[in-house]
């Protein structure tokens, strides 16, 4: 990292004595995000839970987009935006359960060495607590334990640091390794075979080849080939990743692993002179591959569901109503007039949808869409970004799901174009070549039926009626309804649709609580309310929705929700989120299947929950007023629904 100015920061854990500190060379316009990270790795942090800087009152970090309160964006703001003087200092917070408090003083100001690598650690004294200790009377707490043979905690607490801990050990050398691989971007190559009848329709042999983002832990890209063309196959790739990544938000990457001597050769032979190309061992491979199978899997469903327009059970004719109401909707263009994510109510018995839930995704020339789901249960996936990170997928929704969406003709399959040009389907421009993704009740994707088409059908025709009357109305989030009688696959189908939808919180009007004990509460944002608004919340909550009898002390009632969403979010202790999932059968969120699994809905799980936390206080005023935290863990790690059931 060049800079005008070098910053040299003391930096030190708040608390702790004898202290933990750290002498960081970073330069003056390094971003805070970035300064995140050389904090984390200098600490020896995971990164494993959120973070804040804190000047004076001014909150800076990761903007959360269901945060009615975010923090200034980090990645916008430089150090020396913050620190301009030697002596000014400033606070950095990480894991708002643990509370580390790092204080960040200014010490010196020099210049830039232009043989020096930066960020660099010059000095420092013993080695960073570990995560989830407890804080810093937990950190205490755990040294004790370690260092008594004969404490009660001893063996327990040996065993979850992993056998040994040394409060006292530092490697400066090892810091600086970490911290010069900052900024460097390194590209990984997999190849490997896949599963014998995994896909159907496959290549030959076939292998898969990808490319990965060491740095992030992304999958950038990844095809199916087969397997005598791998090589020349996973190239060609790769330049098409390079090229993507010159024009968007990637990052070139400054060196290439890649584990396969033919494929290293055929990289450096290509495109040496653009990075360095190591030949060398790719672990991460392993450690995604199994996972990564599953995904193509997946995916090659989805290409196969999508490759043709009469895969299906639906006559060209039909395919050719879809097409017409596609390009109404595309005229009508609900993405320009209705700004923002709308959620609308979907009712029709013939289309054996009551209270779905449609919305609009995307703008005009850039993929816009329009997604159905038949329950607001599936509301979350329609109001937040679609992800591709193959970690999110369980985010998604259950299903069934219905999309459609428009592409540029370029990215269309040609087999689909071909089928367009035979059969004369309606086509606006060519960046509004229609394209459907249906998933079912299984969460798999799949070929269209008859009433996939209808319901697609219908669904465009009203919401360009929607658009036309009640457009202005509705981007100006006032209510609207509309109720028609529009052609569907097979005659006229009645309609209705509301916005906003009735089951959704509005954005604007009266103020409801964003809490809902039937979801987690978002942790950020929980974490930083203080104790009465998270009463509020919850009070208000329970008026609003009514889903229970009606508490005989509701405040009382409040204060268990409170306690027990903190400790989930906090993860304190650590054995509650288990006892949440073992109330919830495992995670069953279908209701029919959950009760018949013998589970709760999480708000009754709150409530098991809850009832330990009030069973604990009582006791503990009972007794010495000491909370003995012992016996509240051994009641929540034996809590099923049968114990529960059972009082």
């Amino acid at each position: 990292m060049g800079a005008a100015s070098i910053y040299q920061l003391h930096v030190q854990l708040v608390g702790i004595e004898p202290s933990v500190w750290r002498r960081l060379l970073v330069p003056s316009d390094i971003s805070l995000d970035q300064l995140h990270q050389v904090l984390q790795l200098s600490f020896g942090w995971t990164d494993s839970h959120l973070h804040e800087f804190d000047d004076s009152g001014r909150i800076m970090g990761e903007p959360d987009p269901d945060d009615d309160d975010p923090p200034e964006d980090e990645a916008g703001i430089t150090l020396k935006e913050i620190l301009s003087r030697v002596g000014n200092a400033f606070i950095y917070l990480y894991d708002y359960g643990d509370g580390w408090e790092h204080s960040i003083v200014l010490e010196k100001k020099k210049k830039n060495d232009p043989e020096a690598t930066y960020p660099s650690c010059l000095a420092g004294e013993r080695s960073g607590p570990p995560e989830d200790c407890g804080g810093v009377d937990g950190y205490k707490a755990f040294l004790e334990a370690i260092a008594d043979p004969e404490h009660e905690e001893h063996e327990a607490m040996l065993e979850w640091i992993g056998g040994k801990f040394d409060a006292e050990k530092i490697d400066i050398d090892w810091i600086n390794e970490l911290l010069e691989a900052i900024g460097r971007t390194e590209w990984i190559g997999a190849m490997f075979p896949l599963p014998e009848g995994l896909l159907d329709n496959a290549p030959d042999d076939p292998w898969v080849v990808a490319w990965l983002d060491a740095s992030e832990a992304v999958l950038i890209e990844h095809m199916v080939v087969a397997g005598e063309s791998r090589s020349e196959a996973a190239v060609s790739l790769l330049e098409q990743a390079l090229d993507e990544a010159s024009s968007g938000d990637t990052k070139e990457p400054d060196r290439v692993r890649v584990e396969d001597p033919e494929l290293a050769a055929a990289v450096a032979g290509k495109l040496g002179d653009r990075f360095e190309v190591l030949q060398d061992v790719t672990p991460e491979v392993e450690d995604i591959r199994e996972e990564l199978i599953e995904h193509i899997a997946e995916s090659w469903k989805i290409v196969q569901a999508m490759s043709s327009y009469l895969s299906g059970e639906v006559a060209p004719a039909g395919i050719a109503k879809l097409f017409e109401a596609a390009a109404l909707l595309y005229r009508a263009n609900p993405w320009e007039k209705i700004k923002g994510r709308i959620a609308i109510e979907v009712q029709s018995k013939k289309l054996g949808l009551e209270g779905g839930l449609m919305s609009l995704g995307g703008e005009t020339g850039d993929n816009p869409g329009m997604y159905i789901v038949e329950s607001p249960a599936d509301q979350s996936f329609l109001l937040e970004p679609i992800s591709t990170d193959l970690k999110d997928e369980e985010d998604g929704p259950e299903g069934p799901l219905r999309v459609m969406f428009f592409e540029r003709g370029a990215d269309v399959p040609q087999k689909m174009r071909r089928e367009i040009s035979e059969h004369s389907w309606e086509v606006v421009d060519a960046h509004a070549y229609p394209k459907i993704l249906l998933i079912g009740s299984n969460g798999a994707p799949h070929a269209p039926t008859r009433h996939d088409v209808s319901i697609m059908i219908v669904c465009a025709r009203a919401l360009v009626e929607l658009t036309r009357k009640h457009g202005r109305d509705i981007d100006a989030h006032k209510p609207a309804t509309l109720t028609t009688r529009v052609e569907g696959l097979s005659g006229p189908i009645s309609i209705r649709l509301s916005s906003p939808h009735p089951a959704l919180e509005p954005e604007h009007g009266t103020p409801r609580s964003s809490y809902d004990a039937m979801r987690p509460p978002n942790r950020r944002k929980w974490l930083r309310m203080s104790e009465g608004d998270r009463m509020d919340q919850v009070e208000m909550f329970h008026e609003e929705s009514k889903p229970h009898p009606v508490a005989p002390n509701p405040t009382l009632h409040a204060i268990t929700h409170v306690v027990v969403e903190t400790q989930l979010a906090l993860n304190d202790p650590p054995v509650v989120r288990d006892a949440l999932a073992r109330m919830l059968a495992g995670g069953v969120r279908d209701a029919l299947a959950r009760m018949l699994a013998g589970g709760l809905d999480r708000h009754e799980a709150v409530h098991a929950i809850g009832a330990l936390v009030s069973e604990h206080i009582l006791e503990s005023m009972q007794d010495s007023g000491t909370p003995d935290s012992g016996s509240y863990i051994e009641a929540l790690t034996a809590l099923t629904v049968a114990t529960r059931r059972s009082k």
